[in-house]
């Protein structure tokens, strides 16, 4: 959503169920090399502000660069879902935009979007409790009316 000239507000939801997985080492049992993993349901909810280096006039084929930073909530069910752990997540980065089909009566713009961001997340599943931070790459599809 456009808020004013070149900023924008965004909100983005993900839902996945990555695996943890951890190898037994040093253990008294003599179970050593055994290794325990188990599907966790996670679910992010992000708020995000853009702002678009130059400015955006919905022309056909122009690229448009811009920088984002956001925050979001991180929900994290174990299996069997009776183990809740919670965080959240901090990222920066940018990317770019490329209206691909416009309609000037309509306002309609269809185009692509690459972005490059840093993520970190706090607290939720970490075995070690401190912040980690990732690089996170992506490619999507927009309309905006």
């Amino acid at each position: 959503m456009r808020l004013a000239g070149r900023l924008r507000a965004e909100v983005t939801a993900s839902y996945s169920k990555p695996v943890l997985s951890t190898i037994v080492s040093g253990d008294v049992e003599s179970a050593a090399g055994a290794t325990a993993s188990e599907t966790i349901t996670q679910i992010i909810v992000e708020g995000n502000l853009l702002f678009a280096l130059t400015a955006e006039n919905g022309a056909r084929g122009r690229i448009a660069p811009f920088v984002s930073g956001g925050a979001g909530y991180l929900r994290q069910l174990h299996e069997g879902q009776t183990v809740v752990d919670t965080g959240r997540t901090l990222q920066a980065g940018g990317g770019a935009r490329m209206v691909l089909r416009s309609s000037a009566s309509s306002n309609l713009r269809v185009g692509v979007r690459g972005d490059i961001r840093v993520i970190a997340r706090t607290r939720g599943v970490s075995p070690d409790g401190v912040t980690h931070v990732a690089p996170a790459f992506g490619a999507s599809i927009f309309v905006a009316f």
